[in-house]
This record gives structure tokens, C-alpha cells and sequence, in this order.
């Protein structure tokens, strides 16, 4: 079907795949800010923050937020590609 957008199958693979691994990448760096946080943020061997942790709390929660929205994006995005090449496909179809 890529073949059919202009480009070939091969190098809509290529860029579909190069898109994925992006994305992959930059939510297992939100992972890792996540986790970074979390291990400075507790006693016995973090900030001790008593009073700091609820914002701390916060932060987290708000990246897990960002997370969420990155992956519906994500979706939505696939869902595009895949309505344009559908839509490429039903007008060669139709001629």
C-alpha cells in the first residue's frame, strides 16, 4: 500500500519503523527522569524532603500525564497514516 503514497514499501517501513523507535525512545526517557526522581526522592539516602515530596509527588504524576497524552498522540497519529493510505488505496480503486 505505500507504494501507492508516492514512496515505496520499503522506505515507508523504513520511516514508519524510524518513527516507532523515536517514539519508544523518548517515553523510555520519560521512564528514566521518572525513576531518577523517585530514587533521590525518598529518605535513607535521597533529599529527605519532608516538605518538597508532595511536589515531587506532583511532578511525577504530571509526567505520567504527558506520558499518556505522547501515546494518544501516537495512536491518533497511526490512525491518520493509515486513513490517508486507505483513502490513497479506495481512489486507485475507483479510477
Amino acid at each position: 500500500m505505500a507504494g501507492k503514497t508516492g514512496i515505496s514499501d520499503a522506505e515507508y517501513n523504513t520511516l514508519y519503523k524510524n518513527l516507532e523507535g523515536a517514539q519508544e525512545d523518548f517515553m523510555s526517557a520519560i521512564d528514566q527522569i521518572k525513576n531518577k526522581i523517585s530514587e533521590v526522592n525518598c529518605k535513607g539516602g535521597g533529599f529527605y524532603t519532608e516538605n518538597v515530596t508532595p511536589n515531587v509527588q506532583k511532578l511525577i504524576q504530571t509526567l505520567s500525564q504527558i506520558q499518556d497524552s505522547i501515546r494518544q498522540m501516537h495512536a491518533a497519529e497511526k490512525e491518520v497514516i493509515n486513513n490517508f493510505q486507505q483513502s490513497v488505496s479506495n481512489i486507485d480503486t475507483c479510477s
